[in-house]
């Protein structure tokens, strides 16, 4: 008894973006008004305190 034959399939399907994922969420300048590019972290001191919840 010979099986029946099915033939493969292919399925496309197709997705537009607008300019891509996240694309225009945000803007990144290393630089300040004033065309200055920091390139260390400021670092200050550290505060403790108690914070009631």
């Amino acid at each position: 008894m010979k099986k029946k034959y099915f033939k493969p399939t292919v399925n496309v399907q197709k997705v537009y973006l607008e300019a891509g994922i996240a694309a225009g969420s945000a803007v990144v300048r290393p630089e300040n008004g004033d065309g200055w590019i920091q390139e260390e972290w400021t670092e200050d001191d550290d505060q403790i305190r108690d914070l009631d919840w």
